[in-house]
């Protein structure tokens, strides 16, 4: 009941609420008044109460009245808060964090003019509340005033001595009146709260659907506008058919119209081509730097003893280099501070208020490189295309420029184009900056994060990326700030521009920031104030052990704030911070050692789990469009039973159901991998615009991803000598492969089928199929079992899609009935079985299919396989086995593969054409469990 509550709720929720309009209570106000009348009347109830005592024996000496005070003092704060809640001037919050109940959590609450009659009634008990409480503050008054010889035991003794036994029951049940109003006032007025926050928020939705009506109808304008045009001219010009000049004129304007709109086309598709998943994920994620620290950047002038070069008169001025080069160790904070170059207004106010850009208009881009990631968010592929993304955004007016060749060929011809490659893109960076009349301001950060497929790619990648930046520096209208480790390359290329070293400069920041991590601890408040000299002087040694790298620190800090937790003595504090490495390397040693000797193993498990992930997703993907683990994605992959996935149920998750997972999994990571690996919530991809082509299922696409805490953590973890420790561990038995396998089903089998696009679903299919095939730890049987499951789960997603997907009602084939995803399952199944070794590749060709869609399919399928395996430099042995290569050297294959593949173009083309599909996957599937068994 919400009368039990204690005598101090008032503390808990003694919050300003927001104030929406004079006479308003939102929900936040109504919820504080009511627990203030609720703190006043429990204290009011327990003080007429028989068992209320004031007596005690430091008291003895004045009778009661100190006790007596403290009464009184309680009843006119209670008393003064009710008052300040019911006029809508609340106090201060006694707390520095404030209220679970703050008005923050009613954002959009509706203003309303007028009070309901919950409202009045709410504050009429508060008034009635105020009234008990101001007779009992008058009988303490007189009480006081009383002789000091008579001492009571309780309140109630000691009101009898001013009051009737009338006046004290009449007062019992004004307080009992009051607390049963109280209940059903506040209920009735939360729910007309929450009536009114359910309309604010259809409201709020009305107003989403109808910006997209309105987007929608701006892009129909766009469409259209040679409708328009036309019609006007026609008008205008009182147009007929009979005369020529009028035909010439028609012609004219349709084709300037059609032209426009072509243009317009041409525009959102490089756009969208340019565009990734991951484009903007990096920024997200790179922490933001703590209050007050880098305030140094944008200040006039650096200590020139360290030879650092003022980055706000770099950015001012028009004559000297403008690359400008942020370096420093792992970990000290280089990304960080990029960032908040790009966000801190002061930036492009100092770069507006200087000679170089004053009177131009001014582009910024970035582009954070980022090696754990995806092949883009690592490549020089990635850097162009999110740059000029990011530019092309803002000024569409430079895209026939700087893609001169593809607007030719769309204007003529309207095709959909290729692939990029890299000297496309480099041609079109070129391009871009022949607009001279902008300026332009790119931010790079992580140039030592890039990363090519072989060490000898890597190195000639990095040489023409750092070509790349300093040719664009060259021009006068181009600034570049380009971030990278102190790596030979870098120091060589960029050692007479100008540059910071972060560790010189941020001493103060490492002071700042541990300073305030402890000061917001209360158990280093206790140390502080018994040893203060020990506490300063703990900030000054973690100071000079950090030597600049802040995610040492960072590491330390939680380390010691654990002491604190446990107490610890300062001494022991003082041994903890001795023991630990001052080497970033050397300290992910000493965490990976700590870990619990009963979760250790189940640490590097995860760790195991994670790498296969990103070996899968960057080999299934093409190094493009990786996705992270979510927290829902590993939770499904830590299932020790390889069965869960083909057992569980087909149905999507409820939101409660989900959450409960990723909470444990996020408990499990922290528990298990002290820190090293951790879950950060996904970016926003509202400026993405490129079709997705997701590896997940699209549940599990949101919430938070499961990361490597920095990248020096992968660097650590994936050194030889640590991966052969990992993996010693836990065992032969344990197999990656075989728990994301789960996974993907698991997050197959609970689709949300109202929401999931149907090249989501047909991905999520290819994924199941694909990731089986990797799986060596468990039979043929077991692979057989997950097909089929597989299978059965997207038949039923699909039938349940019919009636509520109209997009999947459309693409279902309306002669034969069958899934349109059938023919991608096959491919994938046949080549997951040969991959595995179940059978031999001939043997699915002696099928007796034939010239069949089945026949087709298997020979398309198996032809794709043996070009991939000769394009690896795999072994050969199974890929020989296609039929039409026999056995024959590597170099005959290769000729083979060249002349069978224009043949395996045909056959898809043949079987796109054919009418009806053919009955082939309910025979093939009893072939595949003959072949394992």
């Amino acid at each position: 009941m919400i009368h039990n509550l204690p005598s101090h709720a008032g503390l808990l929720f003694n919050t300003s609420p927001s104030i929406l309009l004079a006479g308003t209570m939102d929900p936040a106000s109504a919820f504080g008044l009511a627990t203030n009348v609720i703190a006043l009347v429990d204290f009011v109830s327990k003080l007429v109460s028989k068992s209320y005592k004031i007596y005690n024996s430091a008291d003895a000496a004045f009778g009661g009245s100190t006790a007596l005070r403290d009464i009184a003092t309680n009843l006119q704060e209670l008393s003064h808060e009710a008052e300040s809640r019911s006029t809508g001037n609340p106090r201060l919050p006694l707390s520095r964090t404030g209220s679970w109940f703050s008005s923050d959590f009613f954002p959009n609450v509706p203003r309303l003019e007028m009070k309901s009659k919950a409202d009045k009634q709410l504050e009429a008990l508060s008034r009635e509340s105020q009234r008990v409480s101001q007779q009992l503050v008058d009988a303490i008054k007189k009480l006081m005033s009383l002789p000091r010889a008579t001492r009571w035991d309780t309140f109630v003794q000691a009101l009898a001595c001013v009051w009737k036994e009338s006046e004290i029951r009449a007062l019992e049940a004004d307080v009992e009146s009051i607390r049963k109003q109280l209940d059903t006032t506040l209920l009735v007025c939360l729910r007309q709260q929450v009536d009114r926050m359910a309309l604010d928020r259809s409201r709020s939705k009305d107003n989403d659907v109808k910006d997209l009506k309105k987007e929608i109808h701006e892009f129909m304008a766009d469409c259209q506008a040679w409708q328009t045009d036309l019609f006007f001219e026609l008008c205008y010009n009182n147009w007929t058919t009979s005369r020529e000049e009028d035909v010439h004129m028609f012609s004219d304007q349709m084709k300037q119209s059609i032209e426009r709109d072509k243009e317009a086309r041409f525009k959102s598709l490089m756009l969208r081509r340019l565009s990734f998943p991951e484009l903007a994920s990096r920024e997200h994620e790179v922490c933001n730097a703590h209050r007050k620290t880098f305030d140094w950047l944008l200040s006039n002038g650096h200590d020139s003893e360290v030879g650092v070069v003022d980055f706000k008169a770099w950015l001012h001025s028009s004559d000297a280099s403008n690359l400008y080069w942020v370096t420093g160790k792992a970990g000290s904070g280089k990304s960080t501070l990029m960032k908040l170059m790009l966000q801190e207004p002061r930036t492009t106010a100092a770069i507006r208020g200087g000679n170089w850009a004053r009177g131009h208009e001014l582009v910024v881009a970035p582009f954070f490189f980022w090696n754990p990631g995806s092949g883009l968010q690592k490549s020089r592929e990635g850097l162009l295309r999110t740059l000029l993304y990011e530019i092309l955004r803002e000024h569409k007016d430079l895209i026939p420029q700087v893609f001169e060749q593809r607007s030719q060929l769309y204007a003529g011809h309207s095709v959909e184009f290729w692939e990029w490659t890299w000297p496309e893109l480099r041609r079109a960076w070129e391009r871009l900056f022949l607009d001279t009349s902008r300026r332009y301001f790119l931010l790079v950060d992580g140039l030592d994060e890039l990363d090519g497929t072989q060490e000898k790619t890597r190195t000639k990648e990095t040489h023409e990326t750092i070509e790349l930046m300093t040719m664009a520096a060259k021009l006068p209208h181009v600034k570049i700030c380009v971030s990278s480790r102190p790596w030979l390359v870098f120091e060589d290329a960029f050692k007479e521009r100008p540059s910071l070293t972060m560790e010189y400069l941020t001493r103060p920041d490492i002071t700042s920031y541990v300073s305030d991590c402890f000061g917001e601890n209360e158990h280093f408040y206790k140390l502080e104030k018994q040893n203060a000299e020990f506490a300063s002087q703990l900030i000054t040694n973690i100071v000079d052990k950090a030597l600049g790298v802040f995610l040492w620190v960072d590491l330390v800090v939680k380390s010691l704030l654990t002491g604190l937790s446990n107490s610890d003595r300062i001494t022991d504090l003082q041994r903890r911070l001795d023991e630990l490495p001052s080497e970033l390397e050397a300290l992910f040693g000493r965490m990976l050692g700590s870990l619990e000797p009963f979760y250790q193993v189940h640490a590097f498990q995860l760790f195991q789990i994670i790498e296969a992930y990103n070996d899968i997703v960057t080999e299934r993907v093409k190094s493009d469009e990786s996705l992270p683990l979510t927290l829902l994605a590993l939770f499904f992959a830590d299932e020790e039973d390889p069965m869960t996935g083909i057992r569980a149920s087909v149905g999507a998750l409820s939101l409660e159901q989900s959450n409960d997972r990723e909470e444990d999994m996020r408990r499990r990571l922290n528990s298990r991998c002290r820190g090293l690996l951790e879950a950060t919530e996904t970016a926003s991809e509202e400026d993405a615009i490129a079709p997705r082509v997701r590896f997940l299922s699209r549940r599990a696409q949101h919430g938070s991803a499961v990361r490597y805490l920095h990248r020096t953590t992968r660097d650590y973890i994936r050194n030889p000598t640590t991966w052969a420790r990992i993996v010693a561990a836990t065992g032969p038995s344990f197999d990656p492969y075989r728990c994301i396998a789960n996974s993907l089903l698991m997050q197959l089998k609970i689709t949300n089928m109202e929401t999931t696009v149907l090249s989501q679903f047909r991905t999520a299919i290819a994924n199941c199929c694909y990731t089986i095939g990797l799986v060596e730890s468990e039979g043929a049987e077991y692979t057989t079992r997950y097909l089929d499951e597989t299978d059965r789960a997207a038949n039923m997603l699909m039938r349940a899609s019919l009636a509520t997907n109209p997009a999947f009602k459309a693409a279902q084939r309306q002669k034969t009935r069958k899934p349109n995803w059938i023919e991608l399952y096959t491919s994938y199944s046949v080549v997951s079985l040969v991959d595995y070794g179940v059978g031999n590749p001939i043997d699915f060709v002696n099928l007796g299919y034939g010239d069949t869609e089945a026949g087709l399919q298997i020979e398309a399928a198996l032809s794709n396989y043996a070009c991939s395996k000769v394009q690896a430099m795999a072994p050969l042995d199974t890929a020989a086995a296609v039929w039409w290569m026999g056995k024959c050297d590597s170099k005959e294959i290769q000729e083979a593969i060249k002349t069978a593949c224009p043949g395996v173009v045909s056959a898809h083309r043949r079987m796109d054409r054919k009418a009806k599909r053919w009955r082939w996957a309910r025979t093939l599937k009893p072939r595949w469990i003959r072949l394992g068994s």
